[in-house]
């Protein structure tokens, strides 16, 4: 029986990637000798975080990394965090679809039946290097994506989809 990484995950139910799990080695083939695919990780938390534990400051070996990215030490040479991204056009329409659904595009999104957003800042990458693995993009997400309309006249469409394929399409989330 052979336990590949895309299982695990599913079965973890997390948003991030991790590292082997030493104990699933009996399962593993052999490592492959060609380069590791490139990756990239959003991490959306919806409730919000304590800014001053998600961040980093310096770059390459230099980077002093906050509290909750400390584990990523080993890795800090090979990764980039990125702070401070805002987008004005997205406050004041209501805090979940409009912030939610432009997270990674920074597009408008539209009000009523039409949802309009944008394409992900994932989506160009996973378009981009993302014919180098067997599986371009993956969306985790912990629960079901909702239907109906928020209260301010936005598809809940918007509440439930970080990533989107194209203007009107979000990417499917696995749960």
């Amino acid at each position: 029986m052979k336990v590949t990484r895309r299982t695990v995950l599913r079965g973890a139910g997390v948003t991030m990637a991790l590292p082997w799990l030493d104990s699933l080695s009996t399962f593993a083939a052999p490592p492959s000798t060609s380069a590791f695919s490139k990756r990239f990780a959003v991490l959306f938390m919806g409730n919000g975080i304590n800014e001053n534990h998600w961040g980093a400051e310096g770059s390459g070996d230099s980077m002093t990394l906050s509290r909750s990215l400390s584990p990523l030490e080993p890795l800090k040479k090979k990764i980039n965090v990125i702070n401070g991204l805002f987008n004005k056009h997205s406050t004041g329409q209501g805090i979940h679809p409009a912030q939610t659904g432009s997270l990674l595009s920074g597009a408008p999104i539209q009000k009523g039946p039409v949802i309009r957003a944008g394409i992900t800042v994932d989506q160009m990458i996973a378009n981009h290097v993302g014919q180098d693995t067997l599986q371009p993009s993956i969306v985790l997400a912990c629960e079901q994506p909702m239907t109906g309309y928020h209260e301010t006249n936005f598809s809940m469409a918007y509440s439930s989809h970080i990533s989107w394929q194209n203007a009107d399409s979000p990417v499917p989330n696995e749960v």
